[in-house]
């Protein structure tokens, strides 16, 4: 049989025990004060084809939460993360890389040493080396969010769709794509309106004002594939390069120069 509790005399009552300020983490009170006052509202995120989504951007992350940590006396140091990366083949050439991860940093109260340690898994894709900071930002920037609880909300209703996932490093890396197929094309364009009497200003003058007018000739409106470098350079050559039938032109690299005139028959 269940026996009842101990009944205490009349006229006493059980003792709170007072606080143990050893068993007491300073780290976790500055945590709790943070969470307390951190507001970090959620940006609507593009997605490109996928739309739009609602997200805790990485800059607003950090600019509420850096001058909290600041003023609770709390620093955050990352520790070596573990990063795994898978290689794809693109559509357009070349290859991408997709960095998987795995972060944790420790959080410690400068004034006691008290110490938590907090992780996250990240992913990110990108043609060059930026992959692995790209995921390291996203890693910590959700470590921080379930950290100090920040609402999530509706995920149905504001979490990315499942095609537009990493789809700011997607746009960041395929703009940056553009722009060197673009210089490409540019720096073939730009020795063809040299002269002997054009200055470099009047030359670089010159290859913007015909940009347009070549990118018409190629029939695109904006170098987004080789195949589209490839139309501007053919482009550009055909309008500005130098005409065989012009007397004193000879082309270049097209094989053995003219024969010279039998003056003495």
């Amino acid at each position: 049989m269940p026996t009842e509790p101990k009944k205490q005399p009349a006229g006493k009552t059980n003792p709170v025990p007072p606080p143990n300020p050893e068993a007491a983490s300073p780290v976790a009170a500055a945590i709790a004060e943070i969470a307390g006052q951190l507001n970090v509202e959620k940006e609507t995120v593009s997605a490109g084809s996928g739309g739009t989504y609602k997200a805790f951007t990485m800059d607003k992350v950090y600019e509420a939460v850096r001058p909290l940590l600041a003023a609770a006396g709390v620093a955050i140091f990352p520790r070596p993360p573990h990063v795994e990366y898978v290689e794809h083949a693109r559509s357009g050439g070349g290859v991408q890389t997709t960095a998987r991860y795995n972060g944790s940093w420790m959080l410690v109260h400068a004034e006691s040493g008290d110490e938590v340690l907090i992780g996250f898994e990240a992913s990110a894709r990108d043609t060059g080396d930026k992959a692995p900071i790209q995921a390291g930002q996203q890693a910590l920037k959700y470590a921080l969010v379930q950290l100090f609880q920040l609402s999530a909300g509706d995920p149905e209703a504001e979490s990315p769709p499942e095609d537009a996932l990493d789809s700011e490093a997607v746009a960041a890396q395929e703009a940056e794509d553009q722009r060197r197929l673009e210089n490409a094309a540019r720096s073939h364009l730009y020795p063809l309106m040299a002269g002997e009497k054009i200055t470099e200003d009047q030359q670089r003058k010159d290859a913007e004002a015909t940009w347009p007018l070549v990118l018409e000739a190629a029939g695109v409106k904006e170098i987004a594939t080789e195949a589209d470098r490839d139309k501007v350079i053919a482009a550009a050559t055909r309008l500005y390069g130098p005409d065989e039938d012009e007397p004193g032109e000879q082309p270049k690299l097209t094989g053995p120069p003219a024969e010279k005139e039998d003056t003495d028959a």
